[in-house]
């Protein structure tokens, strides 16, 4: 083993152990721009070869950026597989024109079409692994970077050593350890300018803002990634429990909608909640809150950030991606059929010579059929006719039924000259006896799914 690798050997396999991150025969990608960090990823993991039986290649991409500076670091990281007697594979797009076609930064480009091309390699080579050079500095950064903008326990884990098929197997070094190895063992690497650029946030907090800090206290990476450990630990115990309320607590998924019970999930500590609602909602601490205090509430309703919005109403929560689906008007003759697919709902009108009396709620008997039918969602100051009672708004009765108020703009309301004859689940009017009648029954769209019914 070359110069003083045994320690730093020592410690990536270490962290593979801790994080289960290399197991013995799998093959493995290595994510190379021919920066020090992923010099030194691929060097460690060369020495550790054949003692974990592995095999590893090399991926370069190419952003189609930095012009001159970029072909060098390509040429660079071809010779320095060659010098390994490795596979190399490269790539190249042009990130300026993905980021403008598709409205994105140009980091943010960068990435998704440098992932594209890890994941394609990965396939062709039948990888089991992709193996990035990220830092427990790089995990640093993003740290203060989540905690300037705010954030939760989630964003104080830092980069996550393992993440589906990707693995961080240098994530326990800082860059300073990493420079200080290879300039002792006299490796090779190259400089991406770029990477000095105070414009770009995370270059500021690289460059300017830890460097400050350091000064006073010089074991500051180090620290910021013990307590870092806390929340990795926190992380999938917490999963594990998000996994558990959701099973318990929900009730059924229509179109966009998912509706899960309060009952269930008030019985859960707010801190389980708040994991809950970071981890399957992608929301941080104020949004949190709001929907802390909305569960306690009777009803309410408040939105969250991508076009997202949650109800409560009695005895559900409701998480809606978009808008609610919306219940068009129509006027028919019968015999017809209304369907809407989001609703997984279709109305049938059909001729009947014999009325039933019956207590199916989505079955209805009405004595003039010769008259059109108006099929849609509740209007303000819609009141019904109760017998023995008089008039009675629909908004009470539906509130008596206890339909939650999501519900109530989705359920239809079936008229005939202005008059309300049926609310399927909520009401229906009294029919006379006649000698043809028209019978109106509800049913599923796809009889396996859940539907705007549901209990």
């Amino acid at each position: 083993m070359p110069c003083n690798l045994k320690k730093a050997v020592e410690k990536l396999l270490l962290t593979s152990r801790r994080y289960r991150l290399i197991q013995r025969g799998e093959r493995i990608i290595v994510a190379f721009s021919g920066g020090p960090d992923s010099v030194f990823l691929l060097t460690l993991l060369n020495e550790v070869k054949e003692v974990l039986d592995i095999k590893i290649a090399v991926a370069h991409f190419h952003h189609g950026i930095r012009g001159i500076e970029a072909d060098r670091d390509l040429e660079f990281s071809r010779d320095f597989a060659s010098s390994l007697q490795l596979p190399f594979f490269e790539g190249r797009e042009e990130t300026l024109k993905y980021a403008g076609k598709h409205h994105l930064s140009v980091e943010e480009a960068a990435r998704i079409l440098r992932y594209k091309f890890l994941e394609k390699i990965s396939k062709n080579w039948q990888a089991d692994k992709i193996a990035t050079a990220h830092t427990l500095s790089d995990s640093v950064e993003t740290i203060l970077f989540n905690l300037f903008r705010g954030t939760g326990p989630t964003g104080l884990a830092g980069i996550l050593p393992k993440r589906g098929n990707v693995i961080r197997p240098i994530i326990a070094f800082t860059r300073g350890e990493i420079i200080k190895y290879l300039e002792d063992c006299k490796i090779p690497y190259v400089i991406d300018s770029t990477n000095f650029s105070t414009e770009y946030t995370r270059n500021y907090i690289r460059h300017v803002i830890i460097p400050a800090i350091r000064k006073r206290f010089p074991a500051f990476e180090e620290n910021i990634g013990k307590l870092s450990e806390i929340f990795k630990l926190e992380k999938p115990y917490f999963e594990e429990k998000t996994k558990d309320l959701l099973q318990r607590s929900f009730k059924f998924r229509l179109s966009n909608i998912m509706v899960l019970d309060t009952n269930v999930i008030k019985k859960y500590h707010s801190l389980e909640l708040s994991w809950f609602f970071r981890l399957r909602f992608n929301v941080e601490f104020n949004h949190i809150q709001k929907l802390l205090e909305l569960i306690k509430k009777s009803q309410g309703r408040i939105r969250l950030p991508g076009n997202r919005q949650v109800w409560k109403s009695l005895h559900e929560i409701v998480f809606i991606e978009g808008d609610l689906p919306s219940l068009r008007t129509a006027i028919f003759l019968p015999p017809f059929e209304f369907a809407n697919k989001d609703l997984n709902m279709r109305l049938s009108a059909t001729f009947t010579r014999e009325a039933i009396k019956t207590d199916n709620p989505f079955v209805f008997y009405w004595h003039n059929p010769n008259s059109k039918f108006e099929v849609g969602p509740r209007k303000a100051g819609d009141r019904v006719e109760i017998t023995g009672v008089g008039k009675k708004k629909l908004k009470d009765l539906l509130i008596e039924k206890k339909i939650p108020a999501w519900r109530r703009d989705l359920l239809p309301v079936i008229r005939q000259g202005g008059k309300i004859l049926w609310v399927p689940l909520v009401y229906k009017h009294q029919f006379k006896n006649s000698d043809i009648f028209v019978k109106l029954e509800v049913n599923k769209i796809e009889p396996n799914k859940e539907w705007i019914f549901n209990k």
